[in-house]
């Protein structure tokens, strides 16, 4: 007899087959995200297209974004319970390191930091922050 593999079967990295195959939809989304965003801001800034193709433009990068973080939001809910602890770990690291490089730049505006290189700080902070805070967490949690 053949055994059909279920959702309580792991993969080597631990995770459900089911919580891999949601974590792959949801890096899908956020790819279409970062794509669509960085087409949409070369378009507007390359092209200087009419502002009715600039806003669809825009709403569908939203919509996009929308997309992924709902898949994200569905990614959690599936999760087992240890997967949800390690991922909200990773989003209080990241959101504090967002939250100090954000506010430190915020401070140094005045001294001539551009708007730009502040935002693009913080989002580095919290993409950085994110992934060492489940990098910790899963080895602090499977330990």
């Amino acid at each position: 007899m053949i055994m059909q593999p279920t959702d309580s079967v792991t993969c080597a990295n631990g995770l459900r087959k089911k919580d891999v195959r949601n974590a792959r939809v949801t890096n899908l989304w956020c790819l279409a995200w970062a794509l669509t965003f960085v087409a949409t801001t070369y378009a507007v800034k390359r092209f200087e297209p009419a502002p009715l193709f600039a806003a669809v433009a825009v709403a569908l990068q939203l919509a996009i974004g929308i997309g992924a973080v709902r898949s994200y939001r569905h990614f959690l809910r599936e999760a087992d319970e240890l997967t949800r602890k390690i991922h909200l770990e990773a989003l209080g690291v990241g959101g504090a390191a967002a939250m100090a490089v954000g506010t430190t730049s915020i401070v140094l505006g005045p001294s001539g930091i551009s708007p730009i290189w502040g935002l693009a700080l913080t989002l580095t902070a919290l993409c950085c922050g994110f992934s060492f805070g489940v990098a910790r967490a899963t080895l602090k949690l499977n330990a």
